[in-house]
């Protein structure tokens, strides 16, 4: 606290007065980044179109323009080293971002891919196979260097396929239960 106290040229007590401890100021600096993180990769969010299919894929290519992102790089090496002495920081990274994603697709899936509420598909399910699916695949392949535009968009592709074939299958299935 004393070097950022300084680094801000503000004294220790201020510092404390507005955190009252390292967490909250870690906390503080993360919640803050992630906004920044947020409003950046949702700047062209006002162009999604209403089909899911390629709303999917829009998604997709906001998440990995978003892993190359060095300001998503550090800030995901700082939680992950920090988890272990700051816990709660993990779970703030966690709920504003992996949750919050998560939700943002899921409504989308409920509501473009016109699922059934007595359905066999889970939203929240499709949408976890989604990021989890091209988020992992990503960190796996970049750690032996970059990964090219053309080959993540052949993957995360073949992840929206997946799940729009989920859903058209759900679709079918549901349609001949009715008409039988």
């Amino acid at each position: 606290m004393d070097a950022v106290a300084a680094a801000a040229h503000i004294s220790k007590g201020t510092l404390y007065a507005r955190y009252r401890s390292k967490e909250a100021l870690f906390r503080a600096v993360i919640e803050d980044l992630f906004a920044k993180l947020s409003a950046r990769a949702g700047e062209r969010d006002h162009l999604l179109p209403n089909d899911l299919e390629k709303r999917l894929r829009h998604y997709a290519k906001i998440l990995i323009s978003v892993s190359r992102w060095q300001e998503y790089i550090i800030a995901t090496r700082l939680v992950n080293n920090a988890a272990h002495a700051f816990p709660e920081i993990a779970s703030v990274w966690h709920d504003r971002g992996t949750r919050q994603y998560v939700t943002l697709i899921a409504e989308d899936i409920d509501r473009l891919g016109a699922l059934a509420a007595e359905g066999n598909i889970d939203p929240v399910f499709l949408a976890n196979l989604f990021l989890q699916g091209i988020a992992g695949w990503y960190r796996s392949e970049s750690v032996n260097g970059p990964v090219n535009e053309a080959e993540a968009e052949a993957y995360s592709d073949k992840v929206v396929r997946v799940i729009m074939t989920a859903i058209h299958s759900q679709k079918m299935t549901q349609s001949r239960t009715i008409g039988a």
